[in-house]
């Protein structure tokens, strides 16, 4: 008797197959909701972040009348809006470089993890000629963009290799997928001029 109630507690192997296989189906489920909505919480902290280093560069133009000097491979990317007056507290960096597979981007030489900020020339006259039949809107935004501001997106991959004269625009969109590749970018706006609109080091 003590015997058959025992057995009547256990739970039998299909049983426990089919527990297993629920938790697989919902897991299934869960995991890339929640791995996208890591994203998409990323890209919202882009999104405002990038805003205020547009802010930043800015206000130094309208205290200064030029933009802050173009750096490439310097530790402290936002260095001339940060000190000696703190348009921005401290350089910010990106969450999608700010990890050991950003690391491995030949790029990293240049953005030290941080949003990087281009002239408007250099994309206007090196990068994606094609981008007036990809996305003319943007095109004729980038017309009069004085910098632009760079993070390289889920892809975690720089689509805006330089002198790529025939590259397909590479703009970050979440319409082609959440982890879909392309750069955030964000526009400076100040009078383009097809120069150098800033001082050198």
């Amino acid at each position: 008797m003590e015997m058959e109630q025992m057995n009547k507690q256990a739970f039998t192997l299909i049983e426990l197959l089919i527990v297993v296989a629920i938790i697989g189906v919902l897991a299934a489920i869960a995991v890339p909701n929640f791995l996208n909505a890591q994203i998409r919480a990323k890209v919202a902290r882009v999104v405002s972040e990038e805003k205020s280093v547009r802010d930043a560069y800015t206000q130094y133009f309208m205290d200064r009348n030029a933009w802050p000097p173009h750096l490439d491979g310097d530790d402290a990317q936002h260095r001339y809006v940060t000190t000696p007056i703190a348009y921005l507290t401290t350089s910010i960096f990106c969450p999608f470089l700010n990890s050991h597979a950003g690391r491995e981007l030949t790029q990293w030489q240049y953005f030290k993890g941080q949003y990087h900020t281009e002239p408007g020339y250099f994309w206007h006259d090196n990068q994606w000629p094609g981008l007036a039949r990809n996305d003319p809107g943007f095109w004729a935004q980038q017309r009069n963009m004085a910098y632009f501001i760079i993070s390289i997106g889920p892809d975690i991959d720089y689509d805006a290799p330089e002198g790529c004269a025939t590259c397909v625009a590479g703009l970050y969109n979440p319409s082609n997928g959440v982890g879909s590749s392309g750069d955030i970018l964000l526009p400076i706006n100040g009078g383009f001029k097809n120069q150098l609109p800033y001082t050198s080091r």
